[in-house]
């Protein structure tokens, strides 16, 4: 008796390098200066689908000024599909030291997409 067997493969989409390749966005901040409890707004228009694990984040950091205050925020942009414009606010009054308001000074920014930063944006809090 001979068996055989029948294997049947299920034909499922590989993604390619440029689906899973981030790629760079325009990023801009509004305003570009503001005092230590004004909410700065990055602007994306998003060039992949967002959502379901796969989010842009708006992230700034002090680079130089005082500190003891908001030093530091962080957004998840809301989900969106390709060429949709988004925004993530970045309000010093989330999380920590949220009373005292952004430290002054200098503000490096990046938008990232998953584990690769796509832009680049800076601000100024002044006293």
């Amino acid at each position: 008796m001979v068996l055989i067997a029948l294997v049947t493969a299920a034909l499922v989409p590989v993604p390619t390098a440029s689906s899973t390749t981030a790629q760079p966005v325009h990023a801009t901040v509004a305003p570009r200066v503001g005092g230590r409890h004004h909410r700065f707004r990055v602007t994306i228009t998003a060039r992949q689908a967002s959502g379901a694990g796969h989010n842009y984040i708006a992230s700034a950091r002090l680079v130089t000024g005082a500190t003891g205050c908001v030093e530091n925020r962080d957004r998840v942009f809301p989900a969106a599909p390709v060429g949709h414009r988004v925004h993530a606010d970045l309000d010093p009054a989330r999380g920590d030291g949220g009373p005292e308001g952004w430290c002054p000074g200098h503000y490096a920014g990046t938008v990232s997409y998953g584990t690769r930063v796509v832009a680049r944006f800076s601000f100024r809090v002044s006293r």
